[in-house]
């Protein structure tokens, strides 16, 4: 059993296995407690902060695919309350999240959709983009930051072309 300051951070539903990196364990859920909010997270069968519990693969193609990091997902907030459901109220749209915290940026953004969100029939994509810390997220000579989190960068390459890179240290984790 883990101690509560650290079952209180959020981190119960978190995973790094897939090529993208940080994402969510699917139909998990955790309790992420700070002085100015205590919050459930959970996820869906992908993975996704959802209340949905299901992503289906035959929706109606009207949906909006939701990208982005901490403030897309809606870190330290009530489901109710994130961008994806305020946008559903404006649009009467449904917005599939594919965003993630713990360090995800533009990189994460690309392979999510090119290997997931790209699987669900949809008519927008929305990428929330923070240029706060989003352009360091991608920045390769930050990689000993992150000790050894399984999370892709760019770098670029001699011929001017941009490869996809994980650090020599990355091990993939299931939570």
């Amino acid at each position: 059993n883990k101690p509560e300051y650290i079952q209180n951070q959020g981190l119960e539903w978190r995973s790094e296995k897939e090529l993208w990196g940080a994402w969510h364990i699917p139909n998990s859920k955790a309790i992420h407690t700070k002085s100015c909010f205590n919050v459930e997270y959970k996820s869906n069968n992908i993975g996704s902060r959802d209340y949905r519990d299901y992503y289906l693969d035959n929706q109606n193609g009207e949906d909006i695919i939701l990208l982005g990091d901490s403030f897309a997902e809606g870190i330290g907030i009530e489901i109710q309350h994130t961008l994806a459901k305020e946008i559903e109220k404006i649009t009467d749209r449904n917005v599939l999240n594919f965003a993630s915290s713990h360090s995800f940026g533009p990189v994460q953004y690309f392979l999510v959709y090119q290997k997931l969100a790209s699987l669900y029939p949809h008519k927008s994509i929305l990428i929330m983009f923070l240029p706060g810390n989003d352009l360091e997220d991608n920045d390769p000579k930050r990689m000993h930051i992150y000790g050894t989190r399984y999370r892709p960068y760019y770098k670029k390459e001699s011929d001017g072309k941009y490869e996809i890179v994980y650090s020599d240290t990355a091990i993939k984790r299931d939570s």
